[in-house]
């Protein structure tokens, strides 16, 4: 398309946007609903650019480059060409990339997904006791300090503070972290026997309660607990919440044995 050209379209268009689609609502110099029949002021150069596309039939590369015979035009575009089935092909072999199970590094099981490696790190925990990492990340297994856990501010009752866990194996990038709803890890059922959940220390920043902090995971609190706070009692009574926070009833410690058979492969 000529530079004058353009630069006319695009003055044109900045003054009446309606005057360039095919059908426009009207104002007090066009009746409203006017179907131009592809005759605005665009379409001639339009079709003048179409010619210069290849064929359907030579559309074989991923890009072409158009070059306009004429002087006094912009210059060579390169346009990206759309193919419908590579794009759906691309699609299918990105979801079943997201989809793909980890497998467990103590055993066969094939992990689907962070609420799942949550649920069987538990049964290793509870069951097995093959967790090497005294202070370890319930979804990868690695150390708990790689993979930090955020608590946002509770905004109400209701609506209490929501974990955010960078762990890399699957946070989808460094800026985001996995999800988990707080309300759904701190209670026992059949379905999700696990309440391991994040914990705020007290002893930690007891000054940054009611802020954004990380926390520790319920399940490793006592060993956190042994590395940073050895010279407090955790059974002093100044501790009894947290020791209510984070006890394992033994009805969840018989839900987890009796998944065992089904996680531990």
């Amino acid at each position: 398309m000529p530079k004058a050209a353009m630069l006319r379209l695009r003055e044109a268009f900045k003054s009446n946007p309606a005057h360039f689609a095919s059908t426009f609502p009207g104002d007090d110099s066009f009746p409203a609903n006017i179907v131009d029949g592809e005759t605005g002021p665009a379409w001639d150069y339009i079709r003048e650019a179409s010619k210069a596309l290849p064929k359907a039939s030579d559309w074989h590369e991923t890009c072409v480059t158009v070059q306009f015979e004429q002087r006094d035009l912009i210059g060579p575009l390169t346009l990206k060409l759309w193919d419908p089935e590579e794009e759906k092909k691309k699609n299918e072999e990105e979801k079943e990339l997201k989809s793909t199970k980890t497998k467990c590094r103590y055993c066969t099981y094939a992990i689907d997904g962070p609420k799942d490696a949550l649920l069987h790190s538990a049964v290793h925990a509870i069951a097995t006791e093959d967790i090497e990492e005294p202070e370890y990340c319930p979804l990868c297994f690695g150390p708990a300090k790689e993979c930090p856990i955020y608590l946002s501010k509770a905004t109400s009752k209701n609506n209490p503070q929501q974990p955010l866990v960078f762990c890399g194996t699957y946070a989808e990038s460094p800026e985001e972290g996995v999800k988990f709803s707080a309300k759904s890890l701190q209670k026992s059922t059949l379905n999700a026997p696990s309440t391991n959940h994040p914990v705020v220390c007290p002893a930690c920043n007891p000054e940054l309660r009611d802020k954004k902090r990380t926390a520790v995971w319920s399940y490793n609190m006592h060993a956190h607990w042994a590395r940073v706070h050895h010279a407090e009692d955790m059974r002093s009574e100044q501790w009894s919440e947290l020791r209510e926070d984070i006890k394992i009833t033994t009805e969840e410690k018989d839900r987890l044995r009796k998944l065992q058979e089904k996680h531990i492969k």
